[in-house]
């Protein structure tokens, strides 16, 4: 076999020469020196600084959880309608010490009223709900919502129910009272899914939080004024028994007044012994001078007279002691029920005066409003608020 056609056994046939080993030279084998993998750049791989995003933490912690976000307030979240209206509760003895403090206002002071806070509890309370949930179905008109925010959904642990605990819960969710500490005023917001629904609510809480204050004032004058009036009636009635009492130991004794009468004996006693002094004075003259005078007679017969009827007066006014002291009570009585009177009086009048001034008014700012449009929900905010999040627990954790 000649050497050419071992050669051209072995190697394919080529346009050109067949290379033919010098004996001695050495024989050049091509190494392939192997690249590191990380050099290459294959079609359709991540860079080496974005390799993070297919990390299994990265998907669970950012990924997901923003795509779900941008789904669901992109695609399903239900419009968001909102109602608001401005309130403020005042009284006269408020606006008067509001007015005395305005060098504390100017210092930072606040100016927000008890009433406030207290319509602001009533209408978190469980007669509120009922009496909202009795004039508008709130299972029914917070169904229409998504499966997340509607009555019973997800927000909600699907929990369903009427007057019960969980959509006294939802009802709370539905309204927010903000009170401005600086001014006093309170504005209510009440979200729903049309803005009939929201302002019909909104309208309800306004006129359920002026009832409710009316009512407080009527129960303080109850309290107060009410009171009053009883312990005047009472004393009254009181001094009406005083009256009767007098008037029947008047008729019983056959005396005006023990004092006056007493007084009126006395006097009459002192007279008659006056005239009676005088009379013996004329009598011893008489005596001394003509001892068997008619006069003398006649004189000594007016001296007995004059002794008998000074006589009758101090046994008259010695009988008057006994029952005196009786009437001194009745008349102690009535004279200290008539001041108690004239003292509840004057405690009813101011009692009336203080009520007036203590009430509690609700003043109009802003009617509830009837919005056009939607309010929410607030994708970007939400959207935001999750994306910042998720990166911050994937940098915490990752």
């Amino acid at each position: 076999m000649s050497e050419t056609n071992v050669a051209g056994s072995i190697f394919p046939k080529t346009s050109n020469p067949p290379y033919t080993p010098q004996r001695g030279a050495e024989i050049p084998v091509a190494i392939e020196q192997s690249q590191p993998k990380s050099a290459q750049s294959p079609k359709g791989l991540l860079p080496p600084k974005l390799s993070f995003l297919k990390s299994p933490l990265f998907l669970t912690l950012v990924g997901f959880p923003n795509l779900c976000t941008i789904i669901y307030f992109g695609l399903i979240a239900s419009p968001i309608y909102e109602s608001e209206a401005v309130l403020r509760v005042s009284s006269p003895v408020e606006q008067a010490k509001s007015q005395s403090s305005s060098i504390s206002s100017l210092l930072g002071g606040g100016h927000d009223s008890p009433g406030i806070w207290m319509l602001k509890d009533r209408l978190d309370t469980f007669d509120e709900f009922k009496s909202i949930n009795s004039q508008y179905d709130i299972q029914k008109l917070y169904s229409r919502g998504d499966f997340v925010t509607r009555v019973g959904g997800l927000s909600s642990s699907w929990r369903k129910g009427s007057g019960d605990v969980a959509l006294w819960k939802y009802y709370q969710r539905i309204f927010d009272m903000d009170v401005d500490e600086n001014t006093g005023d309170a504005k209510l917001t009440v979200t729903g899914w049309t803005a009939e629904d929201a302002h019909n609510i909104a309208t309800a809480l306004v006129h359920d939080a002026i009832v409710n204050l009316n009512y407080q004032d009527r129960q303080q004058d109850a309290e107060t004024i009410t009171a009053a009036e009883l312990e005047c009636d009472r004393l009254r009635k009181s001094l009406s028994e005083d009256d009767i009492a007098i008037a029947a130991w008047r008729a019983q004794s056959g005396a005006l007044d023990p004092k006056i009468d007493y007084a009126s004996l006395l006097d009459e006693a002192s007279q008659l012994n006056t005239k009676r002094i005088e009379l013996k004075g004329q009598f011893e003259a008489i005596s001394r001078n003509a001892p068997n005078s008619p006069s003398a007679i006649s004189l000594q017969s007016q001296m007995a007279v004059i002794n008998g009827g000074v006589q009758d007066s101090l046994n008259s006014a010695k009988t008057l002691f006994p029952s005196a002291s009786t009437y001194e009570g009745l008349t102690i009585k009535r004279e200290t029920d008539a001041k108690l009177l004239e003292a509840a009086g004057a405690a009813l009048q101011q009692a009336r005066i203080n009520a007036a001034q203590n009430h509690y008014y609700v003043e109009m700012i802003g009617s509830p409003s009837n919005p056009k449009s939607p309010a929410g929900p607030y994708s970007l905010k939400w959207v935001s608020i999750v994306f910042i999040v998720s990166m911050i627990l994937y940098a915490v954790l990752g």
